[in-house]
């Protein structure tokens, strides 16, 4: 094992209780906050927010035609360029579960932005941060208001973001 992950290793060591404890007290933390934030901002509501017309456009194509289509940008696909896909597909999930709405879009993205948030503070704590740190550092990811702002719409940005955390995350692991 190497240097920076000795420390981390050991304090997300199974066996060490206190330590996954105090690991998922601040985890619980994140998401009462996050909660709280949702309460507040209160994604529902069947109204679109910037450039979520383009992305619900190209979803719709999606949807109806079974391809990707244009989102209103220039020739073709390319203006969402390679996290459009995925995002697209994140997002065609949701409405087969919950059916189409401007709401369900928006609250696919804040899901991507809530699981983005618990994942940079994994990626923090198992490159050898303190407690302290990731949360603190997280917290700074989550007020930050571009990302935060963006949790509350239909755009590519928490879903490209959230993928490379974790692509990220997925590395040190």
């Amino acid at each position: 094992m190497d240097e920076n992950r000795s420390g981390v290793a050991k304090s997300l060591n199974p066996c060490a209780r206190t330590s996954i404890l105090g690991d998922a007290a601040h985890l619980l933390m994140l998401i009462s906050l996050w909660v709280v934030f949702v309460l507040i901002v209160n994604p529902c509501g069947e109204f679109m927010v910037n450039d979520d017309w383009a992305f619900t456009k190209a979803l719709e194509n999606l949807v109806t035609h079974g391809s990707l289509g244009s989102t209103g940008w220039g020739p073709g696909w390319a203006p969402g360029g390679p996290s459009l896909i995925a995002h697209l597909l994140w997002a065609r999930l949701f409405i087969e579960l919950f059916g189409f709405s401007l709401t369900v879009l928006r609250i696919s993205v804040l899901f991507l932005g809530i699981l983005a948030s618990l994942g940079f503070w994994l990626l923090l704590r198992f490159s050898g941060n303190s407690r302290a740190v990731c949360f603190v550092a997280t917290l700074t990811l989550i007020l930050n208001p571009l990302f935060f702002s963006q949790c509350f719409t239909f755009m590519t940005d928490i879903t490209f973001l959230s993928f490379a955390i974790f692509s990220m995350l997925f590395i040190f692991i």
